[in-house]
């Protein structure tokens, strides 16, 4: 179970329920706020209180969503923030943004969307990259690559109504004169 202010390590999973959601203020300043039924890995969190060149943040969404707003790592060296999913890997240009996995349905199971990696952006731009091409996702856009191998990422024409009403990361205020400019 989680305890506030327990510390996370390079290795640890971190799960929430269906009724749950949890928020990770990282050792950069950035914030991860994890939507309900979300499975998200820390890989690589390399941060020593300042830059180094060795600063790194690779995070693996196994499945749901989460809302992100970069810290330190993500605005100065931001091809050393990744975010990673079974299907794509989406890396970003400074920002505010939403990754969401969906996996393939178990038996039985609906899932909320067709299964792939989606990935909102509310502030700067990110990119989605799998074996079978990139695409470059703007502010208020949407990305979208399903599970196929080589799958090509595309751009959706609208978010997908189950990434409405995203976590808005609360505590500290974000000091870098960026502002909410996303709709949902």
């Amino acid at each position: 179970a989680a305890i506030k202010g327990a510390e996370l390590n390079e290795g640890d999973t971190i799960v929430t329920g269906r009724n749950s959601a949890a928020q990770l203020r990282m050792a950069d300043d950035g914030v991860v706020a994890m939507r309900p039924d979300s499975r998200i890995a820390i890989d690589t969190f390399h941060w020593e209180g300042k830059e180094d060149g060795f600063e790194r943040s690779v995070l693996s969404l196994v499945k749901g969503g989460f809302r992100a707003i970069t810290g330190v790592i993500g605005r100065r060296n931001k091809s050393n923030y990744l975010v990673n999913t079974p299907t794509a890997t989406i890396g970003i240009r400074g920002t505010d943004h939403e990754p969401f996995y969906v996996p393939p349905p178990a038996p039985g199971e609906t899932p909320p969307a067709p299964p792939g990696t989606y990935n909102k952006v509310n502030v700067g731009e990110t990119f989605i990259r799998t074996q079978g091409g990139n695409v470059v996702i703007g502010a208020n856009q949407i990305g979208y690559v399903p599970p196929q191998p080589n799958a090509i990422p595309v751009r959706l024409d609208k978010v997908p109504e189950f990434m409405r009403g995203a976590p808005i990361p609360q505590g500290r205020p974000d000091n870098r004169g960026m502002r909410e400019n996303a709709s949902a």
